[in-house]
């Protein structure tokens, strides 16, 4: 992971910000950050809560959701915030079979996680129309970069993808938020799919099964794990 230099440089008014329950510290406009965990920390829950805009004037979210169903991810986003279902837009691997829920901000949809380019359409077309106003106003995630490496099978490829993917969060001041597996892959494929982010937030569970998180990448940030 490489951070942009002086990237959290920029003034407060310029960041990300999380709910106050979140040990999650601001992010610049542009930054990609990785959540890293296995299945039974909820890496994917804990994305989830970083999508959700805290203000109005911070906008919407949009998720790339490999793993689940447009109305999957809209049951989902109302068991975990208040924010409006309308402000979130879904671009799921269903092919075919959607059915969005009337009330989504936007939705899109491609074949399969293996479809790389038309994840890439899909984001850039629902970024263009589904939000309004200045620079940085759209959290992007994507659920999941395992599920997408498992499927195109080739690292590279994904690499490549997840390079232009951040590229363009980057150049558009938005946030990225992108879940990854590492126990799923061994550590050359894990090494190289995480490459393009500039932060990680890696999530655990204590000895009592309480979620742990850890934030590294973020300038003047001490990287300490951290109840949830």
């Amino acid at each position: 992971m490489s951070v942009e230099p002086g990237a959290d440089a920029a003034p407060p008014g310029d960041r990300y910000v999380f709910a106050s329950d979140l040990p999650v510290p601001p992010v610049a406009h542009g930054t990609s950050v990785v959540v890293r965990g296995d299945a039974a920390a909820g890496p994917g829950a804990v994305a989830m809560r970083l999508l959700e805009p805290v203000s109005r004037r911070q906008g919407g979210a949009l998720l790339v959701e490999t793993d689940d169903t447009q109305r999957g991810i809209a049951t989902r986003w109302a068991a975990s915030t208040d924010v409006p279902l309308s402000r979130l837009a879904v671009v799921s691997c269903e092919g075919g079979r959607r059915d969005p829920p009337a009330d989504l901000g936007a939705s899109g949809c491609v074949s399969q996680p293996s479809d790389l380019t038309g994840i890439g359409i899909q984001y850039a077309k629902i970024a263009r129309s589904f939000t309004e106003g200045p620079r940085g106003r759209l959290r992007v995630g994507l659920d999941s970069v395992s599920t997408l490496q498992l499927y195109c099978d080739d690292v590279q490829t994904v690499y490549r993808f997840l390079h232009t993917f951040t590229g363009r969060i980057r150049t558009s001041g938005q946030l990225g938020v992108f879940v990854f597996n590492p126990e799923m892959h061994d550590e050359r494929v894990a090494s190289v799919v995480t490459q393009p982010f500039d932060a990680a937030v890696d999530v655990r569970l204590d000895g009592d099964g309480h979620r742990e998180l850890r934030v590294t990448g973020v300038a003047d940030h001490s990287p300490t794990w951290a109840p949830l």
